[in-house]
């Protein structure tokens, strides 16, 4: 049996945290990604509104966005 106290584990100050599949960390990158969308600093609009540029800018991003995500798990396929 495993003695939580044994001194050949591990010390950390952080926290471990074993709860993942209820929440996980964003990584910084994609956290910066979606503030720069929802606060409108890369433009706002609705993607789905292809009459303007704004919304195809939007449409874009997601679709670039898209490609990038695919991309991303062919890698790991």
């Amino acid at each position: 049996m495993l003695n939580v106290h044994d001194a050949a584990m591990p010390r950390t100050d952080s926290p471990i945290y074993l709860d993942s599949a209820a929440t996980t960390r964003v990584a910084p990158e994609v956290c910066a990604a979606m503030l720069a969308q929802l606060d409108g600093i890369a433009g706002f609009a609705n993607p789905s509104s292809g009459q303007h540029e704004p919304g195809l800018r939007a449409a874009d991003t997601v679709e670039c966005t898209r490609a990038d995500v695919a991309a991303g798990l062919q890698e790991v396929i």
